[in-house]
Protein backbone atom coordinates (compact mmCIF):
# COMPACT_ATOMS: atom_id res chain seq x y z
CA UNK A 1 0.00 0.00 0.00
CA UNK A 2 0.86 3.18 -0.90
CA UNK A 3 -0.19 6.76 0.07
CA UNK A 4 1.09 10.40 -1.01
CA UNK A 5 1.67 13.75 0.28
CA UNK A 6 1.53 16.99 -1.05
CA UNK A 7 3.43 19.28 1.20
CA UNK A 8 2.72 22.79 -0.63
CA UNK A 9 -0.89 21.58 -0.25
CA UNK A 10 -0.88 19.88 2.82
CA UNK A 11 -3.06 17.29 1.57
CA UNK A 12 -2.54 13.01 1.57
CA UNK A 13 -3.80 11.13 -1.57
CA UNK A 14 -5.86 7.94 -1.36
CA UNK A 15 -4.15 4.60 -0.35
CA UNK A 16 -3.36 2.72 -3.15
CA UNK A 17 -2.33 -0.87 -3.97
CA UNK A 18 -0.45 -2.31 -6.57
CA UNK A 19 1.02 0.87 -8.16
CA UNK A 20 2.08 0.20 -11.06
CA UNK A 21 3.32 3.59 -12.29
CA UNK A 22 3.58 7.38 -11.11
CA UNK A 23 4.40 11.04 -12.25
CA UNK A 24 3.21 13.66 -14.40
CA UNK A 25 0.48 14.31 -11.44
CA UNK A 26 -1.08 10.90 -12.17
CA UNK A 27 -0.85 7.57 -11.12
CA UNK A 28 -1.68 4.27 -12.80
CA UNK A 29 -3.08 0.89 -11.17
CA UNK A 30 -4.67 -2.48 -11.73
CA UNK A 31 -8.15 -2.82 -10.68
CA UNK A 32 -10.58 -5.73 -10.61
CA UNK A 33 -14.34 -6.77 -10.71
CA UNK A 34 -15.69 -10.04 -11.18
CA UNK A 35 -12.54 -10.98 -13.28
CA UNK A 36 -12.29 -7.74 -15.48
CA UNK A 37 -9.58 -5.69 -15.24
CA UNK A 38 -8.99 -1.94 -16.00
CA UNK A 39 -5.76 -0.29 -15.87
CA UNK A 40 -6.55 3.11 -13.95
CA UNK A 41 -4.71 6.25 -14.48
CA UNK A 42 -5.96 8.93 -12.56
CA UNK A 43 -5.04 12.18 -10.89
CA UNK A 44 -2.98 11.11 -7.13
CA UNK A 45 -5.04 13.78 -5.12
CA UNK A 46 -8.26 13.95 -6.69
CA UNK A 47 -10.20 11.75 -9.32
CA UNK A 48 -12.84 14.65 -10.06
CA UNK A 49 -9.64 16.40 -11.58
CA UNK A 50 -8.70 13.37 -13.88
CA UNK A 51 -9.65 9.48 -14.42
CA UNK A 52 -9.33 7.20 -17.18
CA UNK A 53 -9.97 3.49 -16.77
CA UNK A 54 -8.63 1.23 -19.90
CA UNK A 55 -9.68 -2.64 -20.07
CA UNK A 56 -6.63 -4.21 -20.98
CA UNK A 57 -7.35 -8.50 -21.48
CA UNK A 58 -4.78 -9.34 -19.00
CA UNK A 59 -4.29 -13.21 -18.32
CA UNK A 60 -6.08 -15.16 -15.32
CA UNK A 61 -3.45 -14.81 -13.11
CA UNK A 62 -4.58 -14.51 -9.05
CA UNK A 63 -2.75 -10.77 -9.20
CA UNK A 64 -2.98 -9.50 -12.65
CA UNK A 65 -0.06 -6.95 -11.58
CA UNK A 66 1.83 -10.05 -11.86
CA UNK A 67 1.98 -10.14 -15.37
CA UNK A 68 2.94 -6.76 -16.41
CA UNK A 69 6.53 -6.90 -17.49
CA UNK A 70 6.84 -2.93 -18.61
CA UNK A 71 5.29 0.09 -18.14
CA UNK A 72 6.37 3.52 -18.16
CA UNK A 73 5.35 7.02 -19.59
CA UNK A 74 6.52 8.01 -23.22
CA UNK A 75 5.49 11.22 -22.59
CA UNK A 76 3.22 13.65 -20.28
CA UNK A 77 0.05 12.14 -22.50
CA UNK A 78 1.28 8.24 -23.39
CA UNK A 79 1.84 5.51 -21.46
CA UNK A 80 3.31 1.86 -22.94
CA UNK A 81 2.33 -1.21 -21.29
CA UNK A 82 3.93 -4.56 -21.92
CA UNK A 83 1.62 -7.45 -20.36
CA UNK A 84 0.40 -10.62 -20.52
CA UNK A 85 -2.57 -11.06 -22.17
CA UNK A 86 -5.47 -14.01 -22.52
CA UNK A 87 -5.22 -18.13 -22.00
CA UNK A 88 -2.45 -18.80 -23.74
CA UNK A 89 -0.31 -15.82 -21.83
CA UNK A 90 0.91 -13.88 -25.07
CA UNK A 91 2.94 -11.27 -24.42
CA UNK A 92 1.17 -8.03 -25.51
CA UNK A 93 2.17 -4.56 -25.78
CA UNK A 94 -0.13 -1.36 -26.17
CA UNK A 95 -0.11 2.24 -25.82
CA UNK A 96 -2.29 4.17 -24.53
CA UNK A 97 -3.11 7.65 -24.93
CA UNK A 98 -4.16 9.50 -22.06
CA UNK A 99 -7.35 11.45 -22.85
CA UNK A 100 -7.12 15.40 -22.21
CA UNK A 101 -9.85 17.89 -21.51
Amino acid sequence: MVQYYDINRDLFSDTYDSVLLEGYGKIAYVSGLNGIYELVIRDIFDESVYSQRVVLDFSNIANPVDGVRYIAFISEDKIIIRYLSGVEYEEKTEIINIETE
